[in-house]
């Protein structure tokens, strides 16, 4: 009994003596190569190579050093790895414990991805007397004027076709401090892209004289200025529009602006057999460079210089009625003390009126009068 168990006492001791005898450490500091300082929690990992399933690994202490313990000899790779620093590899051949000293590892210079901060965007701001409208703040649909973006602005309303801001109607309105469309704020409004808009600034603008003399008489009219995006100021825009229906009936027309520094050139057409005899007044914007107020129908195209919309009207005529019609706006600064506007408009239509007249007179019981009356009346006129 007892050299049995002397024998299994030897064997066990044996064992354990392999046992340590196998178990092989290796370790190492990492430092930042360009200061030579510790990093913290570098994962590191060691994967025998004849064997992938052989891995180990461990994160370096407050010291920047790791250590691992392995059974088995053989060659090793070495992976280190640490946020802004680039990945270290190396292969070491492990016969016995090893030291394998400081490892440095370099910072990366890799070009993160952009970063987008985004932030809630100022809607209005109060700068001396100008109220001034971040355009950006508010959302419109792709295609909206500056009249559906001012709408959603507190203190701006429109009321009967009317642009009030703070309870004022609004006389003027200014494209990056230059009169636009003279004094219909509605026409201008409706005629601009929301899209073009950076700012809406509201103010009390001195009367023409105020501005001449330079002396403040008191009288003011609420204005909007409407400053551009950087690149916007000088551009086209315009709208078209076309339509089909039954009887043969048709209607199209539009209207295109350019604009280039002080040159503004706007073209305005239609084509109808609708009885449209005169543009509407949206079809008119572009084209009234200066005053733009709405003027009763008129028996011609007139010579006026663009400022009356009655410039591009004509009487209106009974029946049934196909016109076509373009008009032409031409505004610029011809240096510092000229300004020229002119415009010219051209009117044709044609008209087809067909009357029906039947009567039945009674003079007594056995005699009655029978009258009937068909008339037709064609003509074209051209203004």
């Amino acid at each position: 009994m007892m050299k049995s168990n002397l024998f299994t006492l030897l064997i066990t001791l044996f064992a354990l003596q392999y046992t340590f005898a196998q178990t092989i450490e290796i370790k190492a500091k990492v430092v930042d190569k360009a200061d030579n300082t510790p990093l913290i929690g570098v994962g590191t990992s060691l994967i025998l190579i004849s064997s992938s399933n052989k891995k180990v690994g461990a994160l370096t202490d407050t010291n920047g050093v790791f250590k691992f313990s392995v059974s088995e000899k053989g060659t090793y790779t070495l992976n280190l790895s640490y946020i802004g620093y680039q990945d270290f590899t190396k292969q070491i051949r492990i016969d016995k414990s090893i030291n394998l000293g400081t490892i440095e590892m370099l910072t990366s210079t890799q070009v993160l991805n952009e970063v987008t901060v985004a932030g809630k965007q100022v809607r209005v701001e109060q700068k001396g007397d100008t109220l001034s409208y971040n355009a950006g703040a508010y959302k419109v649909n792709q295609d909206a004027s500056a009249e559906d973006l001012i709408k959603k602005m507190p203190g701006v309303t429109i009321e009967n076709g009317q642009v009030k801001a703070q309870g004022e109607a609004v006389k003027k309105v200014m494209l990056d401090g230059k009169e636009f469309f003279g004094d219909d704020a509605m026409m201008a409004l409706k005629n601009l892209p929301a899209e073009i808009i950076d700012k809406v600034q509201v103010f009390d603008r001195m009367s023409e004289q105020a501005q001449f003399t330079g002396f403040n008489d008191g009288n003011t009219d609420k204005t909007i200025n409407i400053t551009t995006k950087s690149g916007k100021s000088n551009g086209q825009f315009g709208k078209v529009y076309g339509g089909y229906g039954t009887d043969d009936r048709y209607s199209t027309g539009g209207n295109v602006n350019y604009f280039k520094k002080d040159q503004r050139i706007s073209v305005i057409g239609m084509s109808n057999n609708i009885n449209q005899q005169n543009f509407a007044s949206e079809d008119l914007l572009g084209v009234l460079g200066t005053n733009a107020n709405t003027g009763g129908n008129r028996g011609g195209g007139g010579n006026g210089g663009g400022g009356n919309s009655g410039d591009f009207l004509t009487n209106q005529q009974n029946g049934i009625t196909g016109t076509n019609a373009i008009g032409i706006n031409y505004t610029d600064n011809w240096g510092k003390k000229i300004k020229f506007t002119g415009s010219y408009f051209f009117n044709q239509t044609g008209n087809e009126n067909l009357t029906n007249i039947s009567r039945v007179i009674t003079a007594g019981r056995t005699l009655n009068q029978l009258y009937d009356e068909i008339r037709t009346t064609n003509n074209q006129n051209y203004n």
